[in-house]
């Protein structure tokens, strides 16, 4: 599919440039077309109005040419044709009148050096290019078509680089550079054939480690890293061609563990055709920040994602069980504060951990503990010696229905126990 949409984009980007028109070597106005063979003519956009101007030699386009945006009629383009495709050097032109890019054509094809240019005028790349011909075999032909070839260099309006790459025959191989403007290594990557293949390593842009793992022709795999913007390690976990799988850790950026937990390959069928994928698999340990402190929060069964509500979730306090029974299906959310150059600007919940904005002055603060989703279904409550304190059920985080409360020895609380209608005791 990314090749696909590789050679569409190409494919798209080459009629844009090569500026072909079934009005070639035609003269159009309201009344009549009349054939050019030989001399100055026009060319017209479906619409009539202005694409070109330059020269025609027996009924082809031949010569110096100018060509024009569609409608509004600001100059798009000015160089040769030959024999009704473009050669020679040409440039290209941003509707304010400002260079976009220039370069070679041979055969309506790009070839040798090419640059691209800001809108202001500062310069944005340079690169090279070679023809060569491909097979196309999603479309079951050869193609003719100039593609990258040799290093690519990117630049910020500053003039500072951001990107450094190497092309061979139109894929990106070898390491790859990117750059924070400040000259900072924002990502070095390793490619082959135009995929990631080898080491990947990125970087915040504080300069503290961002992402650090391998990939295998365009898929992860192996150990991949995650840290936080402060250079805390954020998650940890194995990765088999995209997919997470075994045991992964999440902490916070302070140190403190959040959730861990494993995740599973299944396969599954989408669209009548069979596809593999990882999933979070059985119980997962949720931890929580108590009086500076961390311990254990819940463990809760994970499917698919989401809360199994056909197994019972166990809730902790101070290492304790406390209570077990069924939840509603639904994300578990971090509740986490929003800090914009020192202040708090909102609290809110996400079922990952927000990532740090640096360049607008805003990073995130988890505030140690998490928003479950409703308890719904039969609940147990127990003392911290162990003993049964209460038991019950819930629909939608509300007592209904019958419940049971005991004394710290053993005996029933007949004042408490009962039957509740939407965590109201009833009288009757």
């Amino acid at each position: 599919m990314k090749k696909l949409i590789l050679l569409t984009l190409s494919l798209t980007i080459g009629m844009l440039f090569s500026c072909r028109s079934t009005d070639s070597g035609k003269k159009l106005d309201t009344k009549q077309t009349q054939k050019i063979q030989d001399g100055p003519g026009k060319i017209f956009w479906d619409n009539g109005s202005l694409k070109g101007v330059g020269n025609f030699k027996q009924g082809k386009k031949d010569g110096e040419w100018t060509l024009y945006y569609q409608t509004t009629g600001e100059k798009f383009a000015i160089g040769p044709y030959k024999n009704d495709k473009q050669s020679g050097k040409w440039q290209f032109f941003y509707k304010s009148g400002q260079k976009l890019t220039e370069g070679e054509f041979d055969d309506d094809q790009r070839t040798g050096p090419w640059i691209e240019y800001y809108e202001k005028g500062e310069k944005k790349a340079e690169m090279s290019y070679v023809i060569i011909n491909k097979i196309q075999p999603e479309f079951g032909f050869t193609e003719r078509i100039g593609v990258l070839h040799g290093p690519k260099t990117t630049y910020y309006p500053s003039g500072k680089v951001q990107k450094e790459e190497t092309y061979r025959e139109g894929a990106l191989v070898g390491v790859a550079k990117e750059y924070y403007e400040d000259g900072k290594l924002k990502e070095i990557s390793q490619f082959d054939g135009g995929e990631y293949h080898g080491m990947a390593n990125s970087w915040w842009f504080s300069g503290k480690p961002k992402e650090r793992g391998a990939y295998n022709r365009g898929k992860k795999n192996g150990i991949w890293q995650y840290y936080h913007s402060n250079g805390i390690l954020h998650m940890k976990g194995e990765y088999k061609d995209n997919n997470q799988v075994g045991l992964w850790t999440y902490q916070s950026p302070l140190g403190q563990p959040m959730k861990e937990g494993k995740f599973k390959l299944e396969t599954v069928e989408i669209q009548k055709k069979l596809q593999t994928r990882s999933n979070e698999d059985g119980y997962w340990t949720y931890y929580r920040i108590k009086n500076g402190r961390t311990e254990k929060a819940f463990e809760v069964a994970l499917k698919n994602g989401m809360v199994d509500n056909e197994k019972t979730a166990k809730l902790y306090e101070n290492g304790r069980l406390i209570a077990e029974g069924f939840l509603m299906p639904g994300l578990i959310r971090g509740i986490f504060e929003k800090v914009q150059e020192g202040m708090v600007k909102e609290t809110m919940t996400s079922s990952t951990y927000p990532p740090d904005e640096l360049e607008k002055n805003i990073t995130y603060r988890w505030k140690g503990d998490w928003e479950l989703p409703k308890k719904n279904g039969l609940w147990k409550f127990y003392y911290p010696n162990g003993q049964l304190k209460a038991e019950g059920e819930y629909m939608l985080d509300k007592k209904n229905g019958e419940w049971k409360v005991y004394r710290p020895d053993g005996s029933l609380d007949a004042e408490e126990s009962g039957i509740y209608r939407f965590d109201r005791k009833s009288k009757f």
